[in-house]
């Protein structure tokens, strides 16, 4: 009987270990996961279907944080942000990253000339088999990728620039993954002439394309402290 009551005061113990290691990984994450958001911007306001999302959007009228609670698939249209918004879009939780799926044909994204749209913990990506790219960001457009994927796309074959990102803006990436994404030419990322790319950590890795498997660069592109596969 000793022998078993020391055993199992062992074993609870691992137990109580194991889970006061798991709460501090979790407040780590959390803490980490926070400081990815804009200090200064309004919500979250919580968000689990389409009408929703692009309600949220419409009625930002300063910085606003948008957390999905759950995947979301477009339909239709490309989801825009348009010049006179500054929209965070993150995931409500802290073990994955919920998906934005763009409808076949049609880019997910769209940062119109004058809109910023940070990305701070979610994946936009399209469905297998459909076309269209993750993010195009316009001339004065501003996309900024901290944390979460863009995964996933097919530039259409018309216009085949840019799988994951087309950019003729500005476009910062300081975290996160451009990965699987495929183009005729830059499969991760096409900056274009007027383009501003600038690349300080996340991982670029296997993206597909003839010309530019994870870059396409036609403008400016600062880069440090980041991993490429391709």
């Amino acid at each position: 009987m000793k022998f078993n009551f020391i055993s199992n005061f062992k074993l609870n113990r691992s137990y109580r270990n194991l889970a006061v290691f798991y709460l501090l990984a979790m407040l780590v994450f959390s803490a980490l996961y926070v400081c990815m958001l804009p200090a200064d911007a309004a919500g979250p306001v919580f968000v689990g279907n389409e009408t929703e999302l692009r309600d949220a959007i419409t009625n930002a009228v300063e910085p606003t944080i948008i957390a999905l609670t759950a995947d979301i698939s477009l339909s239709g249209t490309t989801l825009n942000i348009s010049a006179d918004k500054d929209i965070t879009l993150t995931s409500d939780s802290s073990v994955e990253f919920y998906n934005l799926i763009g409808p076949s044909g049609v880019d997910t994204i769209t940062v119109a000339n004058g809109g910023k749209l940070t990305l701070a913990g979610i994946t936009v990506t399209h469905q297998i088999g459909a076309y269209g790219r993750g993010v195009t960001v316009d001339s004065s457009g501003t996309l900024i990728l901290t944390e979460g994927a863009i995964s996933g796309n097919t530039a259409i074959v018309s216009y085949s620039y840019g799988g994951g990102v087309y950019s003729r803006g500005n476009f910062t990436m300081s975290g996160g993954t451009i990965a699987n994404n495929t183009a005729n030419s830059g499969g991760g990322v096409y900056n274009l002439y007027n383009g501003n790319f600038t690349m300080s950590s996340g991982t670029i890795s296997n993206n597909t394309a003839t010309f530019g498997g994870g870059i396409y660069n036609g403008g400016t592109y600062g880069y440090a402290g980041f991993v490429m596969l391709g």
